[in-house]
Formats: structure tokens, sequence, C-alpha cells
């Protein structure tokens, strides 16, 4: 088994006002169905998943200094919640689709190495590993409701895991756009 006190994660973090937003519908939902996994998960949006070792950490930083200098800060909305499996989440406008796919392949094209996940899948989850009734639930809260909820996104982040809250704590966030510091 990987150690998990070099588990990392790497994606979009939201803003403050978006995360609290997320938040809200994660209480609503934890006063329907009662603690959950992810019910104190901060919002996310995941690229990966992968445990250092081997210069790992070290590369992926490199990597995400050189991927973000050349990006540019763009709005994201959710706009709908749905079923993902045993999760419910909420999920991009089109144009933020789109926009989000792009950057995520670009990301995993040309990253240093393998992860232990990979997504291409932009959502933000309200709630994971649900069984039926408690999707079921879900789906009657949130269903039918139109979310308007906008941030913009100009930093990606690395996380790392903390085995002792069973959540993970912001590392480093690369910001979009910041020129790659001269070394010589």
């Amino acid at each position: 088994m990987k150690n998990p006190d070099k588990k990392y994660w790497v994606g979009i973090c939201p803003p403050t006002e978006a995360e609290d937003s997320v938040a809200k519908l994660k209480e609503e939902l934890k006063q329907s169905i009662g603690w959950y996994h992810s019910v104190n998960s901060k919002a996310h949006i995941t690229f990966c998943e992968f445990f250092d070792g081997m210069g790992k950490l070290a590369a992926m930083e490199k990597y995400l200094i050189e991927f973000c200098s050349g990006l540019e800060r763009f709005k994201v909305t959710l706009t709908r919640a749905g079923r993902l499996h045993k999760a419910y989440c909420l999920y991009p406008d089109e144009s933020s689709k789109d926009t989000l796919i792009t950057l995520m392949r670009n990301f995993h094209s040309n990253k240093p190495f393998s992860t232990e996940t990979k997504s291409i899948h932009p959502h933000v989850s309200i709630g994971r590993q649900l069984d039926e009734g408690k999707l079921a639930i879900a789906e009657s809260l949130f269903g039918n409701r139109n979310f308007n909820i906008e941030f913009v996104c100009s930093r990606l982040t690395i996380r790392k895991f903390n085995p002792a809250k069973g959540q993970y704590d912001v590392y480093k966030q690369f910001e979009f756009g910041k020129p790659i510091a001269n070394t010589e």
C-alpha cells in the first residue's frame, strides 16, 4: 500500500465565495441524509492524484510552473447538478466545460509521469460514495434547480493528503500567466 503521507492531488480550487456556495449544498444534503463521504471536502475540480516518490512532487511542481505560465484566466459557471456513478455533482455550462476539458487534456498530454487517477470530466462533487437511496434524495433536492455558481479560474493547485483529517490541504498554488523565473 502506498504511503498516504505522500499522496498529492492536482486541480482547481475555486475561490472562497464559490467554495462557500458548494459547502451550503453539502450541508443541505447532510441535513437530509446524514453524514456522507466528502461532506467536509472543499469544492474542487480534480485533474489527477499521485504519490510522491523518486522526485515526482518536484517534477510536478516544475511542470505546473511552466504549464501555468502560458495560461490565461477564464470564467467557470456551474449551472446544473446530476449523477456521476455513485456521486452527485455540479456541472459546468457548455462554454466552461469546453474550456475545462481542453485545459485538462493539455495538462495530461505533457505531464511528467503517469498518475494514479486522471480526469477529463470537469465536475464539482456535492456527495461521493452515495448509495442509490441517497442519490435519489440528492436528485430530489438538486435535480430540478438551476445553479449559477461563477468563479474566475486563475490557478492550479497541488494539495497534500492529511491523514489526520482525511482531507487534502493546500500545498502550493500556481498562478496563470506568471512568467517563469530566470534561473541563470
